[in-house]
Parts: structure tokens; sequence; C-alpha cells
């Protein structure tokens, strides 16, 4: 249905098939542009049901990019704090480096 009305020649048919638990199942599609998913609602008629049943289009959710990327800049700011912290114990541990120490006294490292 596109705002309530049917879309026959739209609609693209599948046959009815067997699924592997003894059902069957039956399908049919639309071709609909992104900007008009909220336009349209799907069906559903079958014997069990005590109404035809509606069903509107949900988005799926962009979650798993989100957290993924955030999971990815956490590793990379967590390496990038350990190399640091890395390269800073080498520089200070160099040999030939001298430190003020105290009241002007020097430390040879």
């Amino acid at each position: 249905l596109k705002s309530g009305v049917v879309q026959e020649q739209e609609t693209q048919r599948g046959s009815t098939v067997p699924n592997s638990d003894g059902t069957y199942h039956a399908w049919a599609t639309i071709d609909v542009l992104p900007g008009d998913w909220d336009k349209y609602q799907c069906r559903v008629e079958h014997a069990s049901l005590p109404q035809p049943g509606l069903f509107s289009w949900e988005p799926q959710s962009n979650l798993i990019p989100i957290v993924a990327g955030v999971a990815v800049a956490v590793v990379a700011v967590i390496a990038a704090l350990a190399g640091f912290a890395v390269w800073k114990s080498k520089q200070g541990n160099m040999p030939g480096r001298v430190r003020q120490r105290g009241a002007g006294g020097r430390q040879r490292l």
C-alpha cells in the first residue's frame, strides 16, 4: 500500500515455496525510493490472522557502524598514548643526558 492505495502494477510476486520446517511462504516486493519509505505499508492476509496485518517500514539501525567507529577510535587513542609513553621513557633514559637535581646538583644518567 502506498498512502493507503494498493499498488498492484508495481508489485512483483514470487511463488509459494516450502520452508525447512514444513511450512510455506510467499513473497512480494516493490521498488521504493528511500525518501518514500514512510508512505508504504505491507498488508498481510492469512487464515491464521483475525484481521489483515498492516506493517510499516522501519529503517535499519545504524548503531553498528557507530559503535565500531568509536571502538576503533578508542583503540587508536590507547595505542597512541602507549607509544608516547614508551617514547618518553626512552627519552629519559638516554646515556649522557644531564638532568637537574634539587638545589643545583647534577645527576648524570
